[in-house]
């Protein structure tokens, strides 16, 4: 995997404007797949995270998912929002959907989404497909 480096352009990930400015965000991530394909951005008021930019790294950790894990912090949430949630959870009332939980805790819920989105022979496919109506035109 490329070595981590802090690299302020990694700090576009935390900025919502940049969303909106498509030309700047392409072109940090085009610099940071370049000179700091894992990068530490550390932009308040949200806690330090990562910023993974080559293809190659995401699907190492893809891989790894016992090493890399998407607890506690699954979306980018103000540090602030961040306690908020943990609180809720640990009165019992926080949302834990699929993306907050890792492998090892998955339980039934993981082997179902598991088993609902592998895909699907092709051969399959095409016999559910020729089922449909020619049409879909209620004139």
């Amino acid at each position: 995997m490329s070595a981590p480096i802090a690299d302020d352009a990694a700090k576009v990930f935390a900025d919502p404007k940049s969303y909106a400015d498509e030309q700047r965000l392409h072109a940090a991530m085009t610099h940071l797949r370049a000179n700091a394909p894992v990068s530490l951005v550390d932009s308040p008021p949200y806690r330090p995270f990562w910023a993974i930019t080559k293809h190659a790294d995401i699907m190492e950790i893809e891989r790894a998912n016992d090493l890399f894990i998407n607890e506690p912090r699954p979306l980018l949430a103000t540090a602030e929002a961040d306690d908020m949630a943990r609180e809720q959870l640990d009165a019992g009332m926080g949302l834990r959907t699929l993306i907050h939980m890792t492998i090892r805790n998955t339980g039934w819920c993981g082997r179902s989404a598991r088993t609902g989105f592998a895909p699907k022979p092709c051969g399959r496919s095409k016999s559910v497909s020729t089922n449909w109506p020619r049409s879909t035109s209620t004139r």
